[in-house]
């Protein structure tokens, strides 16, 4: 399933505010889970993909209405590229594989059809994967490659793509590599850029770093320890609000959101997760506005969580992030577990904050989209929904 939301529609506004929007689907018809995507705005486009295909759906016609779902326009033989996809301009998109780059030019590819059910390509088995159910499956091979670019390295495979801010033409060079960056103890999880300065970049690892490089100097002009230890700095987003380089960073098990000024080189704050993991993120610049993937640690595959017990409900909530001098809240500072039990909300035994750390008691208790709207006239009354996690002390993996 593809789950998607359309900022620009004033109308996907449930009751006429900015926020919340309508969740748009659209049925995905792969065979296998889908890891990468990749959105072409000029056509509307939305592309996803497995290990051998790769589908695209619209989320509006040619005249600009709004489908109620995705609908199916391409698919892609991706065979010999299973790595990321990429929106080239005008009217291409490319997946990586080992030592090559497959090209499809989208207006010489065969379509679904006006209503979406025509066959692109032979007819594929879909009984032999892994989806239960196998009639969900949509059935084209899907078009072959319009071309392909060799790659200098045989043995490179790309694990991601990123386009620079400053550059709006596409620029291969003979698939040779033209810099190398070192300085990451890790695996790098992702990149980002803002146009706010096209000489810098910011790189996330495994190790539990988020680095600033500039591109004319081969090591990090700035190292942010963004997460504990080794884990994984999963969300990156390199900002410039009037002009002024921010960085925000998450990571997988810290459960928190952190702002950090890249000018004195020091964090300015943390936003609360609801005691979820940062495994994306991403900023909306037009809308001052920070879109994180949120994963909740405590719960099982079946959406049932775990690991909880009843929140300490501060009396008396704190208005900003405990400091140096506030002291430790004691029992008298917390409701009763015993007062009020079937009201009393759940906080997970292994959180990384206790419950008064952020000034707002808040758990997602489920995996969540959140937004963050950054506003000189801020509304505090305007706060997430809290989760609906129940005490449940082992998981119901199987």
């Amino acid at each position: 399933m593809l789950t998607y939301f359309l900022l620009d529609d004033n109308n996907d506004a449930r009751d006429g505010s900015e926020f919340p929007l309508v969740e748009r689907q659209a049925e995905v018809g792969l065979a296998g889970i889908a890891f990468t995507s990749a959105i072409d705005e000029s056509r509307k486009l939305m592309f996803v993909a497995d290990d051998s295909r790769a589908k695209s759906y619209a989320w509006a016609d040619n005249n600009g209405a709004i489908y109620d779902e995705g609908f199916p326009v391409h698919t892609l033989q991706t065979d010999d590229h299973e790595g990321p996809l990429h929106v080239l301009s005008p009217g291409r998109i490319i997946r990586a594989g080992k030592g090559s780059i497959g090209v499809w030019n989208l207006d010489e590819l065969k379509t679904h059809g006006p209503d979406g059910t025509k066959r692109v390509g032979r007819k594929i088995d879909t009984s032999d994967t892994w989806r239960d159910e196998d009639d969900e499956i949509e059935a084209s091979s899907g078009s072959k490659p319009t071309g392909t670019i060799s790659l200098a390295d045989p043995q490179l495979a790309p694990a991601r793509w990123h386009a620079h801010p400053s550059a709006p033409a596409n620029m291969f060079t003979g698939g040779k590599t033209v810099s190398c960056y070192l300085g990451h103890g890790g695996d790098i999880n992702t990149f980002s850029t803002s146009s706010g300065d096209p000489n810098i970049f910011l790189t996330a690892a495994s190790d539990g770093h988020a680095r600033l490089f500039d591109h004319r100097m081969t090591l990090p002009v700035l190292s942010l320890q963004a997460g504990t230890g080794d884990e994984d700095v999963a969300g990156i987003a390199l900002v410039h609000p009037d002009g002024v380089p921010l960085v925000f960073t998450g990571a997988s098990h810290d459960e928190v959101i952190r702002l950090w000024d890249v000018r004195a080189q020091k964090m300015v704050y943390e936003l609360s997760t609801g005691n979820n993991a940062v495994v994306g993120m991403t900023w909306d610049a037009p809308r001052s506005a920070l879109y994180v993937a949120a994963a909740c640690e405590y719960m099982d595959r079946n959406g049932n969580t775990y690991g909880y017990r009843r929140a300490k409900v501060p009396r008396i909530p704190r208005h900003s992030v405990p400091g140096e001098d506030d002291g430790p809240m004691d029992d008298d500072d917390f409701d009763s577990e015993d007062e009020d039990d079937d009201e009393v909300p759940c906080w997970p035994d292994k959180a990384a904050h206790a419950e008064d750390y952020f000034g707002h008691l808040f758990d997602s208790g489920n995996h969540r989209l959140l937004r963050y709207a950054f506003k000189d006239q801020a509304d505090p009354s305007v706060l997430p929904v809290y989760g609906d996690a129940s005490i449940n002390r082992e998981s119901d993996w199987w």
